[in-house]
């Protein structure tokens, strides 16, 4: 009898022990989907406006701000190549698009940005300079876009994250940003907070010889440890309203 009771306990601990190892601890994969990138603007076909030296000069898809500036006047003075000046500014850009991203079962407007960066080969004596394209993901909620359906006058923007691709997977474009996104998500989740306070975008709707135009910058990045604030007035892209409508049927 007493074999039998201790048999019984046995069992029941063992089935017990079993049921518990055998609930799952791993959380359920947070779904992501980065969706097809939709083409608006090249740079090639905008002007990016500077005021220096009491002189106005445009430029095609970059503007003359950071501390590359005076690098940019030396290429340009020996007539150098135009990616290598675009790649001495973090306002420049090859091509912005709108792609629709998922996160969570919520549906964002994601802006992409194709931009030129380069790099010294030598940091430490600033020798064999390499540039080539790295792209941009700023994410934001659909209200918060919607404002330029209404724009009047300078509106300030707020994405929820700006992030950019993996060096190594520069090939996928866009979805090479997917892992830094989904990162940035889960840690905003987390830490609960709604808008990335690095990132600011600025738009103004304004006249210029007689004719109604969008002027931008692309999304400044104001961590005092990255860069400087642009001068608006001063330094901006400049593109006709009907260009900036075209940008307003994609959202």
């Amino acid at each position: 009898m007493r074999n039998s009771l201790k048999a019984l306990i046995l069992l029941l601990f063992s089935l017990i022990s079993n049921s518990s190892f055998a609930q799952s601890r791993v959380n359920p994969e947070k779904t992501l989907i980065i969706g097809e990138f939709k083409s608006w603007i090249s740079g090639q076909n905008v002007l990016g406006w500077d005021f220096h030296n009491e002189t106005w000069k445009s430029r095609p898809g970059y503007l003359r701000v950071g501390d590359g500036s005076g690098f940019i006047d030396i290429v340009e003075d020996y007539n150098g190549k135009v990616d290598e000046s675009k790649s001495r500014t973090y306002q420049n850009f090859n091509e912005i698009g709108i792609l629709n991203i998922t996160f969570e079962d919520t549906t964002y407007i994601g802006l992409g940005v194709e931009k030129i960066e380069g790099s010294y080969t030598y940091p430490e004596i600033s020798q064999d300079w390499n540039y080539s394209s790295h792209y941009y993901i700023f994410v934001f909620e659909k209200e918060e876009l919607s404002k330029l359906k209404t724009i009047n006058g300078q509106i300030q923007l707020t994405p929820i994250l700006g992030t950019n691709s993996y060096p190594t997977i520069r090939s996928e474009k866009f979805q090479g940003c997917y892992e830094n996104v989904k990162f940035k998500f889960s840690r905003k989740n987390i830490e609960k907070t709604k808008y990335d306070p690095d990132w600011k975008l600025f738009v103004k709707k304004t006249n210029s010889e007689s004719k109604e135009v969008i002027r931008f910058i692309l999304p400044q990045n104001f961590n005092r440890y990255r860069f400087e604030s642009v001068d608006f007035d001063n330094h901006y892209f400049e593109i006709p309203i009907e260009k900036f409508n075209e940008l307003l049927l994609l959202l």
